[in-house]
């Protein structure tokens, strides 16, 4: 058996304290995960993926459904990695029907 301690928590009693009991195990477990992303994510962030966007990406104008274009809301890839642009412009021609 390993070091770690094993908690058992029992539930009983009226719908109140059943609820109680479930919001003070779920108020620790969210603690204990707080505490770890603090210590795995600096205040700063992860400079190497934020360098690595600046290098890749620049600052565009874009369109928002409902918002229309707004200045400097969007990224677009710099000249240099055009060819990884998934997004092409293509001609559609319309059929008329008659």
């Amino acid at each position: 058996m390993s070091n770690k301690s094993k908690r058992l928590a029992l539930i009983a009693g009226e719908g109140y304290d059943i609820i109680m009991i479930l919001y003070k195990i779920l108020k620790r477990v969210i603690n204990r995960i707080e505490k770890l992303y603090l210590r795995a994510v600096k205040a700063q962030g992860n400079l190497k993926a934020i360098a690595t966007i600046h290098n890749i990406f620049e600052i565009d104008e874009r369109n928002w459904h409902g918002l229309g274009q707004i200045q400097r809301s969007g990224l677009k890839l710099k000249k240099g990695y055009g060819s990884f642009a998934t997004k092409k412009e293509l001609e559609i021609k319309r059929r008329h029907q008659k």
